[in-house]
């Protein structure tokens, strides 16, 4: 869909500016018309009214609002071209995370903040939790009512390490976690969590990384 959206949008602009060119070239000749016409009826001692100064004057301030338009449109066609330049690099940055991730020898799993909801996870953390996760539902309806303490007790939402680290931005290191995986068996993770931040400090995802 992104490079659909993008496509359209340079037509739109192309579209547009081919009008701002089109608009600007019938005010000159428009422009050039009146004031060789002027010239031409000068000679015949004509007396100039208002009309004629009115008309020039309005041709001009066409002509200059086209031009404002037609650098306006040059300046949004490159802040599109930098635009699908950033989603290019961002979309190749993502590709080579999910690469890293995808062979690392623990399980891993990013949420977004600060709903929870699955953007990435590597095969491993299958392997470990015997199911596996849907992107886009969130992490704790999908494998945080089956954690428990070393006690026995079932997590909180709130003491859960992802959740600590999206709320708070606690980083949590190798805390000790039980789990019921999908075939019935239970087992002890070694779970660290860490939150992500944007370029604005806020809290934007956050990481689990389980052994």
């Amino acid at each position: 869909m992104p490079p659909v959206e993008m496509t359209t949008s340079r037509d739109w602009l192309r579209l547009h500016k081919k009008i701002g060119a089109v608009t600007l070239l019938i005010c000159i000749s428009a422009l050039g018309g009146n004031v060789a016409w002027i010239m031409v009826l000068s000679t015949h001692a004509r007396r100039y009214d208002a009309e004629d100064f009115f008309l020039i004057a309005g041709i001009l301030l066409v002509m200059v609002l086209t031009t404002a338009l037609m650098r306006s449109i040059g300046r949004v066609a490159g802040i599109e071209r930098e635009r699908a330049r950033t989603n290019q690099e961002l979309q190749r940055s993502q590709a080579r995370l999910r690469a890293v991730v995808k062979f690392l020898p623990v399980g891993v799993v990013v949420v977004d903040a600060p709903i929870g909801s699955l953007i990435l996870a590597n095969d491993q953390h299958e392997q470990l939790l015997k199911y596996a996760l849907i992107p886009g539902a969130t992490l704790w309806e999908q494998c945080g009512q089956r954690v428990y303490h070393a006690d026995g007790r079932p997590y909180e939402y709130r003491d859960w390490p992802m959740a600590r680290a999206i709320c708070s931005g606690e980083v949590v290191l190798d805390e000790e976690v039980w789990t019921e995986r999908g075939d019935g068996s239970r087992a002890c993770l070694s779970v660290n969590a860490a939150p992500i931040f944007d370029s604005t400090g806020t809290i934007s995802a956050a990481v689990m990384a389980f052994t």
